[in-house]
């Protein structure tokens, strides 16, 4: 007779993994964080001696054999096991950070700093916030105001693989394995079923984590802040990024429209602003949150984000990660980007460059949804602009629907998408 609570000792082993490597923190100093991946690798290495010793009949072991098989036997999963045969047997993880400074310049343009931190020259962020603001206030002091972003990645030593996302990957490989097993020995104890509900939080917050791995950061009057993150995931892994999903039959079909790239910008306009009224109509303060939407030569979409912050770093680095998506991707046609933006009655523009971001929006007459297309058969950036006072005034939305702007791109926030869609 099979044993009850086949899986536990595996389930426990699995969520000990998981609660180690959720207290990784990127702000740290590399050798508090080598104990963290030392014992991971560790417990998910026990999970199969676990498993070997509870599959311990002839049938039992012909079922781990064949599962153990079909999860273990590629490039991921042979990298766990060299790793924790290296870190048991031989030295610690020889972790490396890489640190990717960002400044967002008045330009629209971008300039990044990159470092290798080893364990001898290693900072916490603590050590980089004071090295950064003593970097700003000699080369930036008499800048107005200045926006950057800092992100780490956790590197092996020498190599240029982002250990974090391997981890995410083997740690789906091994839930699916467990849930593969979980199909053919049911177990509904109370432990098993709470060890699965916490499993899949901790999953969660494991993939959420990488997140914040990155800080958006803000500079003027010789002070540095950071600001926080608002977020919405939509993808696998608790990623920014949604799988693609075919455009026909969607609310982003341009059904009975020309079929051209400045109709999907129509398409995304009339449906944010149905989504305004909505918002607009149950609070008067609500407001719409940055996100993109990317269209693929193959009729299918994928959406990135919505993600929005204190500091408007978020955004900017948001636009670099979507452009980052389009220089991995050959098949991106064009980019549809909600944001919201003010308007000024004054003709000074210089006046309002002299002035800090927070001062500036004191100043404007008006707050507008700003819906844009990047699209890499057309040589400008094209918007549509709804000014928040007139949104319930279907005259007026029906004229703004058919007052398109037209922007020359290097003038404009997407500069960088619209260059990487015609590189």
């Amino acid at each position: 007779m099979i044993q009850k609570c086949l899986l536990y000792p595996a389930l426990q082993k699995f969520y000990n993994a998981l609660t180690i490597i959720n207290q990784i923190d990127s702000r740290k100093y590399i050798f508090e964080t080598i104990p963290q991946i030392d014992s991971f690798f560790s417990e998910m290495r026990n999970i199969t001696f676990v498993m070997q010793k509870s599959f311990n009949t002839p049938e039992l072991k012909i079922v781990y054999e064949r599962e153990r098989d079909k999860f273990f036997k590629n490039e991921v999963m042979n990298w766990f096991k060299d790793i924790r045969n290296e870190t048991t047997k031989e030295h610690p993880f020889k972790l490396e950070k890489a640190l990717d400074i960002e400044f967002y310049l008045p330009n629209f343009s971008t300039k990044t700093t990159h470092s290798r931190l080893t364990i001898d020259n290693d900072l916490n962020f603590s050590d980089l916030y004071k090295e950064l603001k003593l970097f700003l206030d000699t080369n930036y002091s008499n800048c107005v105001e200045l926006y950057l972003s800092t992100t780490t990645t956790f590197l092996e030593n020498g190599k240029e693989v982002d250990i974090y996302s391997v981890i995410q990957k083997g740690i789906e490989i091994m839930y699916t394995m467990i849930a593969d097993i979980m199909e053919l020995h049911p177990c509904d104890c109370t432990k098993c079923t709470k060890l699965k509900k916490e499993i899949k939080q901790l999953i969660d917050a494991v993939n959420v984590k990488k997140i914040t791995f990155s800080s958006d950061l803000y500079y003027a009057d010789k002070k540095l802040s950071e600001g926080s993150v608002i977020y919405t995931h939509f993808g696998s892994g608790c990623s920014l990024l949604s799988p693609p999903t075919p455009i026909k039959n969607s609310i982003w079909a341009i059904n009975n429209m020309p079929p051209c790239d400045v109709s999907f910008l129509k398409v995304f306009a009339y449906n944010h602003i149905i989504l305004a009224r909505i918002q607009r109509s149950e609070s008067s303060e609500s407001e719409l949150m940055p996100v993109f939407l990317i269209i693929y030569e193959n009729d299918t979409f994928s959406f990135f984000g919505p993600i929005t912050g204190t500091n408007k770093s978020t955004f900017y680095r948001a636009i670099g990660n979507v452009t980052k998506i389009i220089n991995d991707n050959n098949n991106i046609k064009a980019i549809l980007m909600l944001t919201e933006g003010y308007r000024y009655t004054t003709k000074n523009i210089e006046q309002l460059q002299s002035m800090k971001y927070e001062e500036r929006i004191k100043e404007a007459s008006s707050i507008v949804i700003v819906c844009t297309l990047i699209s890499k058969n057309l040589d400008d950036i094209y918007a549509i602009e709804v000014d928040y006072k007139n949104l319930f005034d279907d005259k007026y939305i029906a004229k703004q629907m058919l007052n398109i702007i037209k922007y020359e791109p290097q003038n404009h926030m997407a500069y960088l998408i619209f260059k990487a869609l015609h590189k």
